[in-house]
């Protein structure tokens, strides 16, 4: 309990604050002496010696010239002072400010560079939903590597999943097909979390339909937009838990390369990266080119000591190699028209090695698993400037995603299995969307999103003794979201700022299925620096297509091979496993509310406290868990056939589209068949997950180009699951495998002129590992990392040159042990906990 104390007494203290240094206005106040000189640079330079994050549209700076800044003064007085005259509009928002072209009829033109936040379609519109932004700054402050460790670290998301250090053991959706890393916002599954690229979707990597975020190189990152609530009913299906938009640097000028490694301290995983990105704008258009060449050495189980009990080579975390590419264009084809692309390729191939036994190697007896994945990826934009105010895209995408693995199992150096073949995934959308405002209100203009389209997602699965399947599914869709905004600062009055109202609504059709999934929000403001939110929907999940389209298997096997023994002799069990065609959609019901704290006066200062809930049906699980002591319980008498009949058994052998496998030893005898057990796949479980998320951060001006930055992200979260109409509920958050109750990141960043030095404490909480009749406490872990970096200014060959070091992991800590049923299951909880340890970093950038 200290830990989660500590947080709270951080959060009260930033609180604190803010209200100790109110009568000190110019603690957030910077001296500027800046002459007139291109807008987008003296935004720039604001920006860098305030600390504020300022985000300014692609072009719409372009060809306007600032006034001379003089005083002293925050940022958001900068920033107003510098648009004076500009026709230009900024929104000042918690951690950000955004400047783009003024979005209604009234007030001029829109371009296709307007800023677009991920929980609204509507552009500069202010979102009902949690939005936390992380940028490419944040990120460097944090030493992270890649956007798998954005993840990872991030405590609206659970390590579950597909996750390049899920080992052995677990159970539930976890795994470890390929080395990549999704995103998995509360724990409700990688394929319950959209994730996009500018705004657009990706083809699915593997069975379980998720995104390998760590394909996006990340020096080509300009921000990550987390909407941590549900949001179907704009973006479809998958974006129950949220959605994460990867934005793209866009007007890049120049060429930076960098270096780094990073070194575990206690042996293994090496890790090499090296980095190019080159970029030019020009007259109407510009360009960003990112190459990514990254390589890992694998860490195995003798190189730590929580893992003794385990092979020395059984493989923690794989060896792995990946090159990735993305390249994003915009130009201008005539004055109302832009043409944009964005493109992504990824090669990545890992390798590791699970002995059976906990002396031997995997030759001996044990596997051998290599996986090479290849993505492509293509998302061409048509941006059609249709009216001084409305704006039409075109937009479009082709992707392949191919997943080939290879397992190998050995005895005395010899083959005796494999398992070999390809999870490749396509996908191609077309759409066509428009936004503009539609009639005048009070509070300003009414604006209207409107959009349509098809999208075609493919998957070919192909195994050794596996049946070969091809199947897809085509989906239809359109949406609309209307922005009316009652009150707003021209008609405001004493408690009541804005009162903003969004209704949004979208729909899904897919084979029979057709789903609609509305969307309410609210936005009210009763004084300034204080926004309370609310909104409520329904999102849906449509059945990964593995679930869907599997094929489906009829097992035949002895019934004392299952621990059977008083049935007559020669008596078997069938259990009909797989795919199941008439799946339907899985839906939620998604509620948040939000009080967002930003004291005017105090630039920099946020506090952003949002509940949320989630209530998930038609969940599509395998219902009976275990066969082994399936017969005979109550729980699942309606999914086992009883003495089946000729008529019951004739329908199972029908309907397994992959056929009879007799596991029996002697010919197939129907009438020996005592039982059938459907472990197909099912709409049967409700998961129900809530709580409270706490963003705060706070600036403090320290004069001449010092600052200190504090900031803090925590999570609490519970969650449930009743797998089967007629079971009890059991709790999954706190419980080992699934997502701590409590996970939190605090972190001060300190700048002085050229240095920046940040650290950074991590905390996930502890779970109970109900295995076993008396319920186990597993401790938490607790890391802290520290990071620097030094950008050399000074004339010379080493200008332009960036220097970082990085400690992740300082004090080494190291997870909790567990109980294992299994020699090669990992002695901890994967999913949660990391075993790799201190990781020394240094990096080498330089800007050309």
């Amino acid at each position: 309990m200290a830990r989660p104390s500590f947080t709270a007494c951080l959060i009260v203290s930033m609180l604190a604050c803010p209200a100790a240094v109110a009568a000190q206005a110019t603690a957030a106040s910077v001296q500027f002496s800046l002459e007139p000189q291109p807008l987008d640079r003296a935004l720039t330079e604001v920006g860098r010696l305030t600390g504020r994050e300022i985000i300014v549209a692609a072009d719409a700076a372009q060809g306007r010239t600032s006034p001379r800044l003089d005083g002293r003064m925050n940022a958001d007085e900068a920033v107003r002072r510098l648009l004076v005259g500009s026709g230009l509009v900024a929104e000042f928002r918690d951690d950000a400010i955004l400047v783009h072209r003024p979005l209604t009829a009234d007030q001029g033109g829109a371009s296709g560079g307007d800023i677009l936040v991920t929980g609204s379609r509507i552009r500069g519109e202010a979102s009902a939903s949690p939005v936390q932004v992380i940028t490419a700054q944040r990120i460097q402050n944090a030493g992270q590597s890649d956007l798998g460790d954005v993840a990872r670290s991030l405590p609206q998301s659970f390590g579950g999943g597909q996750n390049p250090e899920v080992g052995l053991g677990v159970t539930g959706a976890s795994e470890n097909q390929n080395a990549a890393s999704n995103l998995n916002l509360r724990g409700l599954g990688a394929d319950a979390t959209l994730t996009l690229l500018n705004g657009h979707r990706l083809s699915y990597d593997g069975t379980g339909q998720g995104i390998d975020i760590s394909s996006i190189p990340l020096a080509a990152v300009d921000r990550i937009e987390i909407v941590p609530d549900g949001a179907s009913a704009l973006y479809g299906s998958d974006a129950v838990g949220g959605v994460a938009n990867v934005i793209l640097k866009r007007d890049y000028r120049g060429l930076d390369t960098s270096a780094r490694v990073d070194v575990p301290t206690d042996g293994g995983g090496v890790r090499q990266l090296y980095t190019a990105t080159a970029g030019s704008s020009w007259d109407g258009g510009g360009g960003l080119v990112t190459v990514d060449l990254d390589h890992s050495d694998p860490v195995v189980a003798g190189e730590r000591d929580i893992t003794r009990s385990l092979a020395p080579s059984s493989t923690l975390v794989r060896d792995q190699s990946h090159q990735g590419v993305v390249a994003t264009l915009h130009q201008q084809l005539v004055p109302a028209i832009t043409f944009e692309m964005d493109a992504l390729y990824s090669s990545r191939r890992s390798s590791g090695e699970t002995p059976y036994t906990a002396t031997g190697t995997s030759l001996d007896f044990g596997q051998t698993d290599t996986s090479t994945t290849r993505s492509l990826e293509f998302a061409p934009r048509l941006v059609i400037d249709a009216s001084p105010a409305w704006q039409i895209t075109l937009d479009g995408l082709w992707g392949d995603d191919r997943l080939k693995f290879d397992s190998l199992g050995y005895s005395a150096g010899a083959v005796f299995s494999r398992f070999a073949g390809c999870i490749c995934n396509r996908m191609a959308s077309v759409g066509i969307n428009a936004e503009g405002p539609l009639f005048d209100m009070p509070g300003g203009s009414a604006r209207l999103a409107v959009g349509a389209g098809v999208r075609r997602a493919d998957l070919h699965y192909l195994e050794t003794g596996y049946a070969d399947f091809d199947r897809g599914r085509t989906t239809t869709f359109g949406y609309g979201e209307l922005a009316l905004p009652f009150i707003s600062s021209r008609n405001a009055v004493p408690g009541l700022q804005q009162l903003l109202l969004n209704l949004a609504g979208r729909y899904e059709r897919y084979g029979r299925d057709g789903v609609l999934s509305p969307k309410l929000g609210l936005v009210y403001t009763p004084v300034p620096g204080l926004d309370l939110k609310a909104t409520w929907g329904r999102s849906f999940k449509a059945p990964t297509l593995f679930q869907q389209y599997s094929p489906s298997t009829l097992t035949v096997l002895n019934a004392t091979d299952l621990g059977y023994s008083s049935y007559p002799a020669g008596s078997t069990i069938g259990i009909f496993s797989g795919g199941n065609l008439f799946l339907r959609p899985e839906r939620a019901q998604t509620w948040s509310a939000t009080v967002a704290v930003h004291p005017v006066g105090l630039s920099g200062a946020h506090l952003e406290l949002s509940y949320f809930a989630v209530d998930f049906v038609n969940r599509v699980q395998v219902p009976v868990q275990s066969v082994f002591n399936a017969l005979g319980n109550p729980l699942y008498a309606a999914f086992i056939s009883y003495s089946p009949s000729p008529e019951q058994v004739a329908a199972a052998l029908a309907g397994a589209s992959g056929g009879l496998s007799n596991q029996t030893g002697r010919p197939f005898d129907p009438a020996q068949l005592v039982a059938i057990i459907d472990q197909g796949y099912h709409n049967v479980t409700r998961e129900h997950a809530e709580g409270v998320d706490a963003v705060a951060g706070y600036r403090i001006d320290m004069g001449t180009r010092r600052s200190l930055d504090l900031a803090i992200d925590a999570s609490y979260l519970t969650s449930r699951r009743r797998i089967i109409p007629s079971a009890p509920e059991i709790p999954l958050a706190g419980t080992l495998f699934n997502p701590p109750r409590f996970r939190g990141r605090a972190g001060a960043t300190w700048s002085i002129s050229d240095l920046t030095v940040a650290g950074f404490v991590n905390y996930a909480g502890g779970v109970d590992d109900e295995r076993t009749a008396a319920t186990v406490r597993v401790h938490g872990q607790t890391t802290v990392d520290l990071s620097a970096r030094l950008s050399l200014s000074t004339p010379g060959i080493l200008s332009g040159t960036t220097l970082s070091v990085s400690v992740r992991n300082l004090f080494d800590a190291m997870p909790a042990p567990i109980a294992t049923n299994f020699v090669y299951a990992a002695p901890y909880d994967t999913t949660n906990y990391s075993a790799i340890g201190r990781v020394l970093g240094l990096q080498v950038s330089h800007k050309w």
